[in-house]
């Protein structure tokens, strides 16, 4: 179930028709040659949804192992959020200053840095 939720989220969901296009252009173009193709698109189609699958299904599995085992620390991490959270309220304030976030880091200022900000 979780890798069919996970196969109609949004993120994924445009990919499917395109993917199946794709493959259907490939055995259609190798109809045209005259080659009997059917076998080997078909194949390939199989392939492509027992591989998007394991991912998913694999993927869906995990997520459900680390949404258990962070489910028995959730006061504690609730606190820790709420914590970090007043903390950046602080900051935005002017009321804590905490200097890591005051930082200004550019990497096109590198020395060998290949930034066209640099060539212009």
């Amino acid at each position: 179930m979780a890798g069919l939720i996970s196969f109609l989220s949004p993120c994924v969901l445009p990919l499917v028709p395109d993917t199946f296009l794709n493959l259907r252009r490939r055995r259609r173009a190798t109809e045209d040659e005259g080659r009997r193709s059917v076998p080997q698109g078909d194949a390939q189609l199989r392939a492509f949804i027992v591989g998007f699958s394991i991912v998913f299904i694999t993927l869906g599995a995990i997520s459900t192992e680390v949404g258990q085992v962070l489910a028995q620390y959730k006061t504690l991490l609730a606190r820790i959020a709420g914590a970090v959270i007043i903390l950046f309220g602080l900051h935005l304030t002017g009321l804590l200053q905490i200097k890591a976030l005051l930082a200004d880091t550019r990497l096109h200022n590198l020395k060998g840095s290949s930034s066209a900000w640099e060539r212009s």
